[in-house]
């Protein structure tokens, strides 16, 4: 690396000039690359903090008994600020890691900003995102009237199909209605999980844990971090602007959602296989009750 000096590597490597095993030169030798990685992307991403930590004399190598460097956590900083968020008060104490290792330096933790159903309260959740939920038939009745949610018998009497739903259908319908409506299939992929972004499919379940610390993988977070940003701010609104009149409105989603559930065309039925031992095939077979159906054999030519 062109910043690091010839005496800062005499230094680093006369603090571990004594292992006590190949693996602890191995262990050693896999820091130092990751620690030369971090810079290097602190260094590309960052230019004007990384010349500022120059200037101040911070470390940019891990110290002994320390997990990471003064440079290593300020670039974790930056980018936690500026491309996309880190759960650094779980994985950083200081200039430590809490867990003995530099897990942090080994893979980008990509946390949620959507839900994750499994382990959300769904009684902490706005009227808007609830409504969803019972058109989903993840709640039901019971549950809104329980919780004093709404428990006006007009919402209930709304007629809901209850079936699959092309989502290529529904996106053209909804995009096509404008306002908050253009909005609404955005709402059902965040509570399904299944939007375009990592950000808002991630669950504890399902973690991504592809992300390494390379240029391509921050430009690929800091895009689906921005896209999770705008498709949760238009299902919010979406949200927001159903719970304000929830019957009148509620009415009208489940107006569209229907119309998308008839027209969504039904999967075909998989032919029906059977599974015939090879001891089965033998001189005489009727085939057609084998299978059901009449079938015309070719002749067969009994060789001798």
């Amino acid at each position: 690396m062109e910043s690091m000096s010839r005496a800062d590597l005499l230094s680093l490597l006369a603090d571990n000039r004594f292992f006590l095993s190949i693996e602890g030169a191995q262990d050693f030798l896999g820091a130092l690359e990751s620690s030369l990685d971090l810079m290097q992307l602190y260094q590309e991403f960052f230019p004007t903090d990384y010349q500022q930590a120059q200037a101040q004399g911070l470390m940019l190598f891990p110290p002994d008994g320390q997990s990471y460097s003064e440079c290593e956590v300020q670039f974790f900083e930056c980018v936690d600020r500026c491309l996309f968020p880190l759960p650094l008060d779980y994985w950083l104490d200081g200039t430590n890691d809490p867990f003995g290792e530099r897990r942090l330096a080994h893979a980008i933790p990509v946390d949620s900003i959507g839900f994750d159903l499994e382990h959300d309260l769904y009684e902490d959740l706005p009227l808007g995102w609830q409504l969803l939920l019972y058109l989903m038939d993840v709640l039901d009745e019971d549950f809104l009237r329980e919780h004093g949610i709404l428990e006006e018998d007009a919402l209930f009497d709304i007629p809901i199909e209850r079936n699959d739903v092309s989502r290529i259908l529904l996106t053209r319908r909804c995009e096509a209605q404008g306002g908050p409506l253009a909005s609404f299939h955005l709402a059902l992929q965040m509570l399904s999980n299944d939007t375009d972004s990592y950000y808002l499919n991630v669950t504890a379940d399902n973690p991504y844990m592809d992300a390494c610390w390379t240029k391509a993988d921050l430009e690929e977070l800091s895009t689906h971090y921005l896209l999770a940003l705008d498709i949760r701010a238009k299902a919010n609104c979406f949200c927001d602007w159903l719970e304000e009149k929830p019957i009148p409105r509620f009415s009208a989603v489940v107006r569209l959602w229907n119309s998308c559930v008839r027209d969504t065309t039904p999967r075909e039925e998989r032919p029906r296989t059977v599974t015939v031992s090879s001891s089965a095939f033998v001189e005489g077979l009727d085939m057609g009750t084998l299978f059901g159906c009449y079938i015309t054999l070719p002749d067969h030519e009994r060789k001798d």
